[in-house]
């Protein structure tokens, strides 16, 4: 009856120091060992084997991992890097922001349990944002994306929020991209500078800044429209 053999390191046969064992071919497929024919655990691979024809189980053990070893190195080898070379895109918009009214682009969903200073958006408060991307200054100027996200109000000692924002475009050459904001915004300092940390679409891989200023805004009605001049390195196809 065939002897299958297992594949756990154990102590080596003394045959082997004896001079018994000898290299066979091995068969292709799962399978057990005979005297006669020995199917093993790969293809086209020698194992060590006794004059009866059995394989030595840590040997092939041995083997089997170093094996498994070399094919995990080469899966962390990468395929390819980088297609086409690195580009620099210069873009122009406003955001048009309303935080009064019926139907406001940006909400308060959470603030803090006391709001001593009486301040509009106190330390704490955290809003959700939706605010169209406008080619011009003019509110009914044409939509050509979304910035969506969240503002957290982050400023003991002045109103500054840090802006965790996605700028999707939805029309012109980058419709169906975005670019990833996330940093601190003055908001109320005429002219600031966020990071871009990221994009999809033709904007993969992408990193710059986005200068803004504020072109309009009023407490009382709850409206600011915010111009942006956003620059970034990016390419446009990565594997």
């Amino acid at each position: 009856m065939p002897l299958r053999i297992g594949i756990s390191p154990g102590r080596r046969n003394d045959a082997f120091a004896a001079g018994r064992w000898t290299r066979a071919p091995v068969a292709a497929g799962w399978g057990c060992c005979s005297n006669d024919v020995q199917t093993g655990w790969s293809r086209n691979l020698g194992f060590l084997t006794s004059s009866s024809g059995l394989a030595d189980p840590e040997d092939s053990a041995y083997l089997l991992m170093a094996l498994d070893a070399s094919a995990n190195v080469k899966a962390l080898q990468p395929v390819k890097s980088l297609e086409g070379k690195e580009k620099v895109t210069t873009l122009h918009f406003y955001v048009q922001e309303t935080l009064k009214g019926d139907h406001p682009s940006a909400i308060e969903v959470a603030g803090p349990k006391d709001n001593s200073s009486n301040q509009t958006l106190p330390f704490g408060t955290v809003l959700v944002i939706d605010d169209p991307l406008t080619e011009g200054s003019d509110p009914n100027s044409k939509v050509v994306g979304r910035a969506q996200g969240l503002a957290v109000s982050a400023g003991q000692q002045q109103l500054l929020f840090v802006l965790a924002v996605d700028l999707g475009f939805t029309s012109g050459e980058f419709n169906g991209s975005s670019l990833s904001v996330l940093s601190r915004n003055p908001v109320l300092e005429t002219e600031r500078e966020l990071a871009v940390v990221g994009g999809l679409g033709k904007f993969r891989m992408a990193r710059g800044f986005a200068k803004l200023r504020t072109y309009y805004s009023n407490v009382t009605l709850g409206v600011n429209i915010i111009e942006y001049t956003v620059t970034v390195f990016h390419y446009e196809s990565v594997v």
